[in-house]
């Protein structure tokens, strides 16, 4: 197939990019050429700005256009236009943050998404999720069900991950010793590695299919402590963990990834149904090896700083006021 990525080079496009051409597909990249001017190997490179217009790839025919860099209405509209007579199909990587934080536990593809302005403030809480479900809806008036599909993914972790917040717990738990972790460890967690999602949408343009997917793993529940535990084994660490309370976080600034809020309404966000999608065929690896990948590839980037966490001064001075509660 004739394939065309908007985005590409950096996390889950990088990995979707990095499948397609390992099935045999003919793949291009159409991005500005900042991240990787040169494209992936097995790919080529087409530059420019999709915020703009989408002259370049409209030159050509495709047989599926698929986006994962449309994060606002205009963005999907602009390419969506541009590109609906010179492509067979257009798949959306989308999320689950466009359900509200109320929907009940076990929620399927079904569940209303988000209510937001079009013209939102940007900086609202809900802005993310609501201008991705309103980017799906625009999607889905310009195209046909027989032509759109949509994927849903959790919080997608691996490799090439640029937003360090598994990458943070793999690095802190496996360099041992007291660490700083939320006091409700049997939180909910659903997570997929970005190599898995890569996979399921490519096979989803081998079968032709239509839908919406909630692309989440793992196959079985899965707790905030449970995952920590699992990072510790994996890495041979001799951490110990150190439950510190929500308002201590809080007043510590403690960036901590997956925190949800101590009230569990929000618990729900990393209990959505996966149950469609593992159906169509996705397939989950084993925690333990999205751990040991994302470790070699922290380390061999070099480790440098991470945009989440916490730093050792400020977890030395909140275990310090927290005492030795360990667990």
């Amino acid at each position: 197939m004739k394939l065309l990525i908007l985005g590409g080079t950096v996390f889950v496009g990088r990995h979707i990019a990095e499948a397609a051409v390992a099935a045999g597909h003919d793949v291009a990249l159409f991005n500005r050429g900042k991240t990787d001017p040169d494209g992936l190997a097995g790919t080529r490179a087409l530059h420019g700005d999709r915020n703009i217009d989408v002259h370049l790839p409209a030159t050509e025919q495709w047989d599926c256009v698929i986006d994962v860099s449309g994060y606002v209405p205009d963005q999907v509209r602009i390419s969506s236009e541009g590109l609906r007579g010179h492509a067979a199909h257009y798949l959306y990587i989308s999320t689950i943050s466009v359900y509200p934080d109320t929907i009940a536990a076990g929620a399927d593809e079904k569940t209303q998404m988000l209510e937001f302005p079009l013209d939102g403030d940007a900086s609202a809480p809900q802005a993310y999720g609501g201008n991705k479900a309103n980017c799906e809806r625009v999607l889905t008036d310009i195209w046909s069900d027989e032509r759109l599909t949509i994927v849903r993914p959790t919080i997608v972790a691996g490799p090439y991950d640029p937003t360090d917040r598994f990458t943070y717990w793999v690095r802190r738990v496996a360099a041992g010793g007291p660490t700083v972790v939320p006091d409700r460890l049997e939180q909910p967690v659903q997570i997929i590695d970005g190599r898995d999602l890569a996979a399921f949408v490519v096979a989803r343009l081998a079968d032709s299919d239509t839908g919406v997917y909630n692309a989440c793993g793992p196959t079985e529940p899965l707790q905030l402590g449970q995952l920590l535990t699992t990072i510790k084994t994996t890495t041979g660490s001799d951490a110990t963990f150190t439950g510190v309370s929500e308002s201590v976080l809080d007043e510590n600034n403690a960036n901590l990834p997956f925190r949800l809020s101590g009230n569990r309404v929000s618990d729900t966000m990393f209990q959505v149904s996966n149950a469609n999608a593992l159906a169509a065929g996705l397939n989950l690896r084993p925690l333990e090896e999205t751990i040991q990948a994302t470790r070699e590839w922290d380390e061999k980037r070099g480790l440098p700083p991470l945009r989440v966490g916490i730093d050792a001064a400020s977890e030395q001075r909140i275990l310090s006021a927290a005492g030795s509660v360990q667990t």
